[in-house]
C-alpha cells in the first residue's frame, strides 16, 4: 500500500499545473482623409472655399506593461511631428506585451493613414498590459459662407481574445480598436456645433452552451463621415479632429475545470487511501 500511496502522489505532483494562458491582441487603421465641398446657394456669388491655418502636428502616445513574479515592466513611448508634413512612428515591448503604431501627415488636413496595434500575454502569475493612441493638435479651418463640409474615412478595428473572461474567478481579458471622428463648427448665433462619430472592435468573452469561458472576435470596417454647414453671410471657423487607439490587457486564467476535477480528485483518492492505511495500522 505505501509503494501505491508513493506513485499515486508522484503521479498527482507530475501533473500540469493546468493554469490557462490567455491572449489579447488589439489593432486598426484608417485610410486617407476625402473632403468634400458643398455650396449651399449657388446664386449668392460665393464660391465654396477652404482654407487651414498652420500649426498642426500629428502625436502618438503609449505603453506597455507585464507584471510578473519577479517584477512589474511599464515602458512608454511617445513621438511628435515636428511640422504638419512630418510622419510619426513608435512602439514599445516587453516579453508579455507590445503596443506600435504609425502615422502619415497630410499637408492641409494634417491626418493621414494610420495604423496601430498591440498584443498582451498571460501565463502563471503573469499579466500583460498594451496601449497605443494617434491623434493630432485639430486641423483648424476656415470655411466659405452658404457651404457645407464633409470629412470622411475608411477605417477598420480588430479584436481578439483567446479565453475571454469570468468575473466570477476574477480572471478578465479585453482586446480592441477605436477610430473617432470629430468635427466643430460654429452656427450663425456664435454657438459652437459638433459632429462626432466612431467605429470600434472591442472582444471580451463569451459563455458557451455548457456555461465554460470562451475567447471572442470582433471585427469593425466601413466609413465615418462628419459634416458641418456654415448657414452664416461671412467664413466661419471650425476644427477637425481624428483618433485611432488600440488596448488589450490578459491576466491569467484559473486552472481549467478539467485540471482542476483531477486534482481534487487525486487529493481525495490519497486522502481515501490515507485513512484505509491509518484503520489497518
Amino acid at each position: 500500500m505505501k509503494s501505491f500511496l508513493n506513485l499515486a502522489i508522484a503521479a498527482l505532483l507530475a501533473a500540469p499545473a493546468g493554469a490557462a494562458m490567455a491572449d489579447a491582441f488589439g489593432s486598426g487603421g484608417m485610410g486617407a482623409i476625402t473632403i468634400t465641398l458643398i455650396d449651399l446657394d449657388p446664386n449668392d456669388g460665393i464660391a465654396p472655399s477652404l482654407s487651414f491655418a498652420d500649426g498642426f502636428n500629428l502625436q502618438m502616445s503609449g505603453y506597455v506593461r507585464a507584471a510578473t513574479p519577479n517584477e512589474d515592466i511599464y515602458r512608454e513611448f511617445s513621438r511628435v511631428g515636428a511640422s504638419a508634413t512630418t510622419s510619426i512612428a513608435s512602439g514599445s515591448s516587453t516579453a508579455w506585451s507590445s503596443a506600435s503604431g504609425s502615422a502619415t501627415a497630410v499637408a492641409g488636413v494634417g491626418y493621414g493613414p494610420m495604423s496601430v496595434q498591440g498584443s498582451a500575454l498571460s501565463g502563471v502569475d503573469t499579466s500583460g498590459v498594451f496601449y497605443s493612441l494617434i491623434y493630432g493638435s485639430g486641423a483648424q479651418f476656415t470655411l466659405s459662407a452658404h457651404t457645407a463640409i464633409s470629412f470622411s474615412v475608411d477605417g477598420w478595428a480588430h479584436g481578439q481574445t483567446t479565453l475571454g473572461g469570468d468575473p466570477e474567478t476574477g480572471f478578465d481579458e479585453s482586446g480592441g480598436a477605436v477610430l473617432q471622428l470629430e468635427l466643430g463648427g460654429t452656427a450663425p448665433d456664435g454657438s459652437l456645433l459638433w459632429d462626432r462619430q466612431q467605429g470600434a472592435a472591442v472582444a471580451r468573452y463569451a459563455l458557451d452552451a455548457n456555461g465554460l469561458v470562451t475567447g471572442t472576435t470582433e471585427d469593425w470596417a466601413g466609413r465615418l463621415t462628419v459634416s458641418y454647414a456654415n448657414l452664416g453671410d461671412g467664413s466661419a471657423d471650425g476644427l477637425f479632429l481624428a483618433r485611432l487607439s488600440a488596448s488589450g490587457y490578459s491576466v491569467a486564467a484559473v486552472p481549467e475545470p478539467q485540471s482542476a476535477a483531477l486534482l481534487l480528485g487525486g487529493l481525495g483518492a490519497v486522502g481515501l487511501m490515507a485513512r484505509r492505511r491509518a484503520r489497518r495500522a
